[in-house]
């Protein structure tokens, strides 16, 4: 079975895909920048994985570990300069009800929550780019032997 990262991404990327600004359009790991026919669009990331060393616990021999995910999700868009912000304000808005309309993303997960957007504009272009970093920690727990098996 697939690590448990991977699990939240593939759970978060179908709960995304078919939002009404950004569509189909959603991308796990993407590491490239997105092509202006993939626009608006989505890419997800995990990019950081902490144990919480405070609530770690052990079971019948066996060590339980929660950790908390962070979880990266760039909405990228391509419009007017008048509308960008408009256009990145919705995707989030998308996003997060989406997101925390199921906090367990499906079992795999304790609680899911905001934690910050960074919203970047470049204006290079003949229509100007725009970027939303949107971050959410993601609290899981796994065995710590078996760090695919997401624990309830």
């Amino acid at each position: 079975m697939a690590h448990a990262r991977q699990q939240i991404r593939d759970a978060v990327a179908t709960t995304l895909t078919g939002l009404p600004t950004t569509g189909s359009n959603v991308f796990v790991s993407r590491v490239y920048p997105l092509e202006s026919a993939s626009l608006p669009g989505l890419t997800i990331m995990t990019d950081n994985d902490i144990a919480d060393i405070d609530n770690t616990s052990a079971s019948s021999g066996n060590r339980i570990v929660w950790a908390n995910l962070g979880l990266m999700i760039k909405a990228h868009a391509q419009e007017s300069a008048t509308n960008l912000d408009n256009t990145l304000d919705q995707i989030e808005v998308e996003i997060r009800q989406a997101l925390l309309s199921d906090i367990t993303l499906g079992d795999l997960a304790k609680d899911i929550w905001w934690i910050s957007t960074t919203i970047t504009l470049e204006g290079d272009n003949a229509k100007p780019i725009g970027l939303a970093e949107i971050l959410f920690n993601v609290s899981y727990r796994v065995a710590a032997s078996d760090p695919s098996t997401v624990l309830l």
